[in-house]
């Protein structure tokens, strides 16, 4: 969501859609062992 609010501040409407579908994907997957720990900050 972060690299989403990056991207709208640029004005890029199309890489700020693709940065949410990409987030919301993600987090639907939960947790994983791969993750790196300041993920959960």
């Amino acid at each position: 969501m972060r690299e989403a609010g990056g991207w709208a501040l640029r004005g890029d409407a199309t890489a700020t859609d693709k940065a949410i579908v990409r987030a919301h994907t993600l987090y639907a997957q939960g947790p994983a062992d791969a993750d790196p720990p300041w993920l959960g900050f």
